[in-house]
């Protein structure tokens, strides 16, 4: 009996082995004639781009509709090879069962020696996007081992790892410690995961994000959450969220806490707490040996969790984890708890609910069900949980002796998924029209990530040769080899059921790291891996004792995780970091003082839920919202707003609502100049005593201005800017005729100059100008200087002095080479210049120059032009 379970077990990794590497050489063929035969649309898409993006946005876009092709392509194939090498194997060992002893070596030194082949050029192959950085880790990380381990503890110890540290863990384990842990041992490893789990929750709470990369993912997550908590529901009136309808599953809690970024981040936090202790439960189900589960924790944690934290110097945003973690990690525990046979308690649902016939369970329609609302919670890794779920329950009751019926069973299992999606969809239409009085359009769920996916948006190049992510798909390759074994053969045990939700779940999210193949995103889809090679190493170690030639393949998937722990004591230090946060408090203190300051002066401002907008850095909107009380006129908010349509909504709304208004210059950063050309047009600025860093709007009350320039026969320009926003945009956004004047000519101004602080946006703000080189004119606030505005043409200029706050008349003239200023009348200052004005074929443009930089914020009442010297 003994010898018969040796010689399967060698058949076994014989063939494990064989239809990996055919697996590889399959998608290499793949990817080569898929590549010469795909179409490629490109084109389409950037038109279709054109017309739905924000102007800024389109270079952003590049589809990749033939990579796409070739990549999901290639899984199929390959999986497809998988099948078809299994099935030929299996017919090669029904007729013979010798293998001899010198081909499974020869075997066994293949797997190491590509093993390590792929490893190592794939860490020392060039990061693909050094030269062309994404971001700041990319500047010194000149190839992939330095991306993914700069600042670790191999990073400076590799060779002290693989020579001493690595051999003796390894002895030890294979000599020293049995299979078995006694149970306090095993205890205290469960309690130092679970607390090790905790940390994240200190870590993710916060009262306020200290690092700008934090800053924008949490601004991402957290704005949705204040719109919905201030009465807008998601999926109405064209506000979605890319990340999904979180927002108002967390709800009920942030109602009875009261919205605030620490209940946000803490809730957040419970979530991240539960999803790790979720894993706990599933790695201690699956892996027997609980050395190995304490190492495969610690390297799970350390290099997805912890790594942004330990190599970049802040900690990740709460859109991977746990928003996109909670469903897929939650599928993983249920399945060991399913395959444990817990479904069957329960008498009196058991007895009102079960019908074998119709393959129905109590257990089987509540998970549907339940995970039916995690593709509302997040519409990518949640829709990828429940398709996991589907193909789970297919692989775990599909029998190949029983093909007919197993057919049967399998299409009554997508139709209770189908019906229950429908039922958990509609359920959630009730609660939104019951609480929001407002029906949800679930047209828009996947309306960015669909859209994004055909046009390309942000999306990168899958880098070619060596890289890691070959590294992850070989992984995946592995348990699909497992998997493809396991159902031919009947045998859904509680490892191959597993491995079969972990790699197909896993295989779905290197979706995304095809749309945008930085090695950065590959961090959003390739968790399932590390959760994966301690699973493979604990079975291998389970078998070594009797299988010798195993011993290679484990150390090799051992020498994968065995680093974990002292990746861990090295990161220590900056775990408690983290939880107190003290040095980036201390750089960030003044600007979360600012922030705070403008916020509570926004609240006082207005009442609790009030609708208003506020313009700051893209990654403070959210936060303004939050600790203001208020809610947005229109969403998404700026981190996400990419489509004209909702951009041109916003605008609207800004136009035609009487709604207050907000401008932090000191953060905001146009990526266009509408936003700033309708506050001009349509407001007036409100100056803020003790807040010069703030501007406030009011809409401007238009027709009840009444005009204190006269126009006369002389006048060839005049603009009441009370009496129609539309025109007063045209002249903010230079869309008037060029102004032809003579050498005798009189500019009068009638404006209220603002106290506020000057910033970058406004610096030196002009008030109206059509200066093209040394053509035309400009009128402008000094920089650093808010009460001095200047004349000026081909480099000479004239200055005047205002009081600030005050309604002003601001008067130049110009008597061929003589310019003077006036203020209500008075002179102020008059100078000669050499060499005369000429006229510029430029519109005159008020509030900017020419509606490129140099905007003015302030109030202006009328603008009078007149031929002479009057």
């Amino acid at each position: 009996m003994a010898k018969s379970t040796n010689t399967n077990l060698r058949q076994e990794y014989f063939k494990y082995s064989i239809m990996i590497w055919i697996g590889v050489l399959a998608s290499m063929v793949a990817i080569k004639v898929l590549s010469k035969f795909a179409p490629d649309n490109s084109n389409e898409a950037i038109k279709k781009a054109k017309e739905i993006l924000i102007s800024p946005m389109v270079v952003q876009a590049i589809p990749e509709p033939k990579e796409k092709i070739v990549f999901l392509g290639t899984i199929i194939l390959t999986i497809l090879t998988l099948f078809v090498t299994y099935f030929a194997f299996d017919y090669f060992f029904k007729t013979t069962t010798k293998l001899k002893d010198n081909i499974i070596h020869i075997i066994s030194a293949i797997n190491i020696g590509a093993s390590c082949y792929f490893l190592y050029y794939c860490f020392t192959n060039d990061n693909p996007w050094h030269a062309s950085p994404l971001n700041s880790h990319d500047y010194i990380s000149k190839t992939n081992f330095d991306f993914f381990f700069i600042d670790t503890f191999l990073y400076k110890n590799l060779l002290f790892y693989s020579l001493i540290l690595f051999p003796l863990i390894a002895y030890l384990t294979i000599k020293k410690l049995t299979r078995k842990i006694d149970s306090v041992l095993h205890k205290l490893i469960i309690v130092f995961c679970v607390s090790l789990a905790l940390i994240t929750f200190f870590i993710s709470s916060f009262k306020f994000p200290y690092t700008y990369e934090n800053k924008y993912n949490f601004c991402a997550n957290f704005y949705s959450t204040v719109q919905v908590y201030n009465g807008s529901p998601l999926l109405v009136d064209g506000f979605v969220n890319t990340y999904g309808l979180y927002p108002h599953f967390i709800m009920p809690i942030l109602k009875l806490a009261g919205l605030s970024i620490l209940s946000y981040t803490m809730t957040m936090g419970v979530i991240l707490f539960s999803c790790l202790c979720f894993l706990i439960y599933f790695m201690n189900k699956v892996i027997e040996n609980k050395l190995i589960l304490l190492l495969g924790f610690c390297l799970f944690f350390s290099m997805t969790y912890m790594f942004q934290a330990i190599a970049l110097s802040y900690y990740s945003g709460f859109s991977c984890a746990p928003i996109r973690w909670l469903m897929p990690l939650t599928l993983f525990m249920y399945v060991v708890i399913y395959n444990a046979k817990k479904v069957n308690q329960g008498k009196l649902f058991k007895n009102l609910f079960n019908n074998n016939a119709l393959n129905i369970t109590p257990i089987k329609i509540l998970s549907f069900y339940l995970f039916a609302f995690g593709v509302l919670w997040n519409p990518d890794f949640g829709l990828f949980s429940f398709i996991v779920l589907i193909a789970y329950y297919v692989y775990y009751e599909f029998n190949i002796s029983d093909f007919k019926t197993s057919l049967i069973k399998t299409g009554l299992i997508f139709i209770q998924a189908v019906v229950l999606l429908v039922a958990a969809f509609l359920t959630y239409s009730c609660f939104i029209r019951f609480f929001y009085g407002a029906s949800p359009d679930f047209s828009m769920l996947f309306k960015t990530i669909s859209t994004f996916s055909f046009i390309g948006f942000g999306m990168l190049p899958m880098p070619t040769g060596m890289q890691p992510w070959i590294l992850v798909a070989i992984v995946y390759g592995i348990g699909w080899v497992i998997t493809v074994n396991s159902f031919l053969q009947n045998n859904k045990s509680k490892f191959s059921s597993a491995v079969f939700v972990v790699t197909f779940l896993g295989t779905l999210g290197l979706i995304y790291y095809q749309g945008r193949s930085h090695n950065w995103q590959l961090y959003s889809c390739y968790f399932p891996a590390f959760i994966l090679l301690p699973i493979y190493t604990d079975k291998l170690f389970s078998i070594i004792k009797d299988q010798k030639i195993y011993i290679p393949v484990f150390l090799l998937s051992f020498y994968f995780i065995a680093f974990a722990p002292f990746q861990l004591l090295k990161s220590m230090p900056k775990l408690w970091d983290l939880v107190y946060d003290k040095k980036s408090k201390v750089i960030q203190q003044s600007e979360e003082n600012q922030i705070k300051n403008t916020a509570f002066a926004i609240d006082k401002l207005c009442d609790d839920g009030e609708k208003i907008y506020i313009l700051s850095a893209d990654h403070y909107q959210g936060i303004h919202h939050g600790l203001s009380k208020t809610a947005s006129i229109a969403s998404p908010g700026r981190v996400e707003l990419f489509f004209k349509k909702d951009y041109e909504k916003i605008i609207e709304k800004i136009k035609n609502e009487n709604k207050k208004l907000f401008v932090e210059p000191q953060f905001y950063r146009p990526f266009d100049t509408k936003f700033l050309n309708v506050i001009a047009a349509y407001y007036e600025l409100n100056p803020i005593e003790g807040l010069p860093s703030l501007y406030y709007y009011k809409r401007r009350e238009f027709g009840k201005y009444q005009s204190k320039l006269i126009k006369d026969d002389s006048t060839v320009f005049y603009i009441n800017a009370n009496t129609d926003g539309e025109e007063n945009l045209k002249l903010c956004e230079a869309k008037v005729t060029p102004l032809q004047l003579g050498n005798a000519f009189t500019i009068d101004i009638l404006f209220t100059p603002p106290s506020n602080s000057i910033t970058g946006i406004n610096t030196g703000g002009a008030v109206l100008s059509n200066l093209d080189g040394n053509k035309g004119f400009v009128i402008q606030q000094q920089k650093d200087n808010p009460n001095q505005y200047i004349f000026g043409f081909k480099g000479k200029g004239v200055l005047c002095n205002v009081e600030l706050n005050k309604q002003t008349k601001m008067t130049f003239k110009v008597d061929g080479v003589t310019i003077s200023s006036y203020i209500d009348n008075r002179l102020q200052s008059n100078i000669l210049v050499t060499e005369a004005f000429e006229n510029s074929q430029l519109p005159l443009c008020m509030g900017s120059m020419q509606n490129t930089s140099n905007f003015y914020l302030g109030n202006i009442a009328e603008i009078k032009i007149s031929k002479g010297v009057k």
